[in-house]
């Protein structure tokens, strides 16, 4: 894609038009996994075969692609109902969040699971406020779980990366449990208010359309910290060994949401799902078996940790529909990457932390977005 030339390297995509590149991936998508979803392409989103479940609190979630397999990869049973995929780092517009909030209503009313991104925010909005026009009854959680953020001029808030898997998840089984939608809510909130994560990126990224990396790192460099779409991070530092990258990732995450001797935690190691380089270097060897062509957008391997909700029916009924789901995708799905990755910031390969206490926050999606209050049970 790119040109080589004076200090550039090669960016190498299997793609056809650059502009199309969503498109085809979403088209491709259902057609290798028709028995599991359809998709609709006039606007674009992604539903479960089954939808509308009657009786079910739909789960509607979405932002811009290029942070594959999130959204879409999780739509199904005890997961999401539909993904809404917008362009390359942009966020989808209302009309197509409209269209999948309407494609998922049961009649128990639908739950926006929304990454805290400001163009995210105020299309869910916007397509919450036309579908309650209709007479969709819609609630909104908005994922603000890394601690990265302080004070950015890049963001509203904390971003929401890692984290929002494990929200559509445990969030997910309540609702094929049957819960209301105010219940299902108030799980996802809990979840998230619940989790931490912490990133960063051994190498940029190249988005289609630009045939570039986005920013530079000295190939000594990692920064940690990154955002899923180039924001800058907190630092950049010379590559560390693997347990002293570990500690500067774990530390603001207990800092943020201390945790005690005993505390049960879920932790998240999450990849940003993409290629590698197409040379081969041995660990014990820092010289690549051969010529490197740089990868067009690596990805850190993102963390995220968080203590369960007090719900074990909950936590029970995510582990069985998640067994369910395994058995029912493995068999479509064995040649993917094992991967589940949303975290993806500012660039290539990295890692990303997340944890939680038994804190509980109540929030209204309308309000400011980024404003986290915390309260002790």
């Amino acid at each position: 894609m790119a040109a080589e030339g004076k200090g550039r390297s090669v960016v190498k995509k299997i793609i056809n038009d650059p502009k199309r590149v969503v498109d085809e991936s979403v088209a491709g998508f259902g057609l290798a996994h028709a028995d599991l979803v359809r998709v609709e392409t006039d606007p674009i989103h992604v539903v479960r075969g089954d939808a509308p479940v009657a009786g079910k609190v739909g789960l509607v979630s979405g932002g811009g692609s290029g942070h594959e397999p999130l959204h879409a990869g999780f739509v199904g049973p005890g997961m999401l109902d539909a993904a809404v995929p917008g362009a390359v780092f942009t966020s989808p517009t209302p009309d197509p969040i409209l269209a999948a909030t309407k494609a998922v209503d049961g009649g128990k009313g639908v739950l926006h699971i929304v990454k805290n991104y400001t163009g995210d925010v105020l299309n869910f909005e916007t397509a919450a406020d036309l579908a309650a026009a209709d007479g969709i009854e819609v609630r909104a959680v908005v994922t603000n779980d890394d601690v990265a953020v302080k004070d950015s001029l890049y963001t509203a808030g904390r971003r929401g990366v890692g984290g929002t898997v494990l929200v559509e998840k445990i969030a997910g089984a309540a609702a094929e449990r049957g819960d209301s939608l105010e219940q299902v809510a108030e799980v996802a909130e809990r979840v998230n208010a619940n989790v931490r994560s912490m990133g960063m990126a051994l190498t940029p990224c190249t988005v289609p359309h630009a045939g570039e990396p986005s920013f530079t790192l000295a190939e000594d460099e990692v920064e940690i910290g990154i955002g899923i779409h180039g924001e800058p991070g907190r630092e950049r530092i010379k590559l560390e060994p693997a347990d002293a990258i570990v500690d500067r990732l774990l530390e603001p995450i207990v800092e943020d949401l201390p945790f005690s001797s005993g505390d049960r935690v879920l932790l998240f190691v999450n990849g940003m799902g993409a290629p590698r380089r197409s040379s081969c270097t041995s660990p014990t060897d820092a010289r690549p078996s051969r010529s490197p062509s740089r990868a067009s957008a690596s990805s850190a391997p993102s963390w995220a940790t968080t203590s369960p909700p007090r719900d074990a029916g909950v936590l029970d009924h995510a582990a069985e529909a998640g067994r369910r789901h395994a058995r029912t995708v493995g068999r479509t799905r064995a040649h993917r990457r094992p991967a589940v990755g949303t975290v993806g910031d500012r660039g290539g390969t990295g890692h990303h932390l997340g944890g939680g206490l038994g804190q509980t926050r109540r929030r209204d999606a309308r309000r400011a977005p980024g404003r986290a209050h915390h309260a002790r049970p």
